[in-house]
């Protein structure tokens, strides 16, 4: 004994409408997002039971419809507009559901656009215009620095056999604002495209800052423990790279934490 056509088109019916009648339940309610799992389990339940049946012929187009349903609660338009042309397809006609579903989609897709496009008109004023200029100054100031200093390699041999790490602390202090002035310009470029990956690298940049700075000093200490005149001198030059590692430090936190970055970078 086998059950009827007629049987089956009913069964499916009822829980394919049953089930389309939930998400709509859950979209007006405002727990759609939770429930979204549940539902393409029992849309893949029905879908295993019911695709490949003949019998049912075109109304298996109910499927597809709503997998559509379940991509646009979802917010992937794409999938959505491809499932919905697909229920159109195998229905072998348009239908009133099918062209609303296409009308929303189409209508968020141009309110995106014009998001996109209201977020690249913003100019970049206030703390990130301030951020990109003292990057800007950075970017010179780092370029002056890698241009000067390189006589100081000259050194003795006493000199070397006294202090055998000192020429390469010295060539990686000429080394850092090459290094510096390249992720200052590639933040700069990041910021001004608005691409979001700018506010990585930029606390990726700033963090890196006051890494250095931390270990610059405490290598350069140590070598020079027993040499009184030296560290004073280095002391004293810190007292300005100081100043570098407190704005670093401002502009990480500004970077984490300021909810306009992220606003605006969203490339």
């Amino acid at each position: 004994m086998e059950i009827s056509s007629h049987s089956t088109k009913n069964s499916f019916n009822e829980q394919i409408a049953k089930l389309i009648d939930d998400m709509q339940a859950g979209y007006d309610n405002s727990t759609i997002s939770n429930s979204i799992p549940e539902f393409q389990i029992r849309l893949d339940k029905l879908a295993s039971a019911y695709q490949d049946d003949e019998s049912l012929g075109r109304i298996r187009y109910k499927l597809y419809e709503a997998q559509a349903y379940i991509h646009y609660f979802q917010h992937d338009n794409k999938k959505a507009l491809m499932f919905i042309d697909e229920a159109i397809r195998v229905r072998g006609e348009t239908f009133k559901s099918a062209e609303s579903l296409k009308k929303l989609i189409s209508k968020n897709d141009v309110k995106n656009q014009d998001s996109m496009l209201s977020v690249k008109s913003r100019p970049i004023n206030g703390l990130l215009a301030w951020l990109v200029f003292s990057l800007g100054l950075g970017v010179l100031y780092n370029v002056y620095q890698s241009f000067t200093g390189w006589g100081n390699l000259n050194l003795s041999p006493a000199v070397n056999a006294a202090y055998p790490h000192l020429y390469s602390l010295l060539v990686t202090e000429q080394v850092a604002p090459i290094l510096a002035a390249i992720f200052g310009i590639t933040t700069i470029v990041l910021i001004l495209q608005r691409v979001r990956i700018a506010r990585t690298v930029g606390i990726c940049f700033m963090a890196g800052i006051l890494i250095w700075y931390v270990a610059d000093y405490s290598i350069a200490t140590s070598m020079f423990a027993n040499n009184t005149a030296a560290l004073a001198a280095i002391r004293s030059g810190e007292s300005s790279n100081a100043h570098f590692a407190f704005f670093a430090v401002v502009w990480l936190l500004y970077l984490i934490f300021s909810k306009r970055v992220k606003a605006t970078l969203v490339n």
